[in-house]
């Protein structure tokens, strides 16, 4: 009971100091309202002086006047209060998270946004608006023909984008079985 504090002035209050808390067990049934504010000029006086108190009583060495004058640090708390809504539960790993755990690989660090571009020989932003790949990609204009195919047969330009199609849509695949396997095992808890 490190934070409470009562003298015979006010034995009828009781000091939460780790939560900032009084309790005032006085009947305030029937009472008037110069009464009642006088009770509250009283208690805040009371809560205050126990504060002040307590930064006296924690004050070390000299005067620091680069902290501010009335910082104090709170004692641990008398009454605990209960969560409004349970602890929330950890998210599931996805599989690279599991596969990086098992084969103890550390986190990548974080990419910067821009990148080195050796054709033009400037910093890029990786996407984006005039990222690297749009870059390459209006550079890239001409696509050399293959041999025995026709371009009737087969349109370069058509077919890049069918390939990025495909990746895109491999990767959504993936992403959408990680939610999958991550629902799985919330109902299991």
């Amino acid at each position: 009971m490190s934070g409470a504090r009562k003298t015979e002035d006010d034995a009828h209050m009781i000091y939460d100091l780790g939560n900032l808390m009084m309790v005032d067990t006085r009947n305030y049934e029937n009472i008037k309202d110069e009464e009642l504010q006088e009770r509250t000029k009283n208690n805040y006086q009371g809560m205050l002086q126990s504060l002040i108190a307590l930064k006296d009583k924690n004050a070390k060495g000299p005067i620091d006047f680069d902290k501010p004058l009335l910082e104090v640090n709170l004692p641990d708390k008398l009454t605990e209060f209960p969560r409004q809504k349970p602890i929330p539960k950890p998210k599931p790993l996805t599989k690279w998270e599991k596969y990086r755990n098992e084969k103890g690989l550390r986190p990548r660090k974080k990419r910067s946004r821009f990148v080195f571009d050796e054709m033009t020989k400037t910093w890029l932003p990786r996407y984006g608006f005039k990222s690297i790949k749009h870059v390459h990609d209006e550079a890239e204009g001409i696509i050399e023909d293959n041999k025995g195919i026709s371009v009737s047969e087969q349109k370069p330009f058509v077919q890049r984008k069918r390939e990025k199609k495909l990746v895109m849509e491999k990767q959504k695949l993936r992403e959408l079985n990680n939610q999958k396997a991550a629902s799985k095992h919330l109902k299991a808890k």
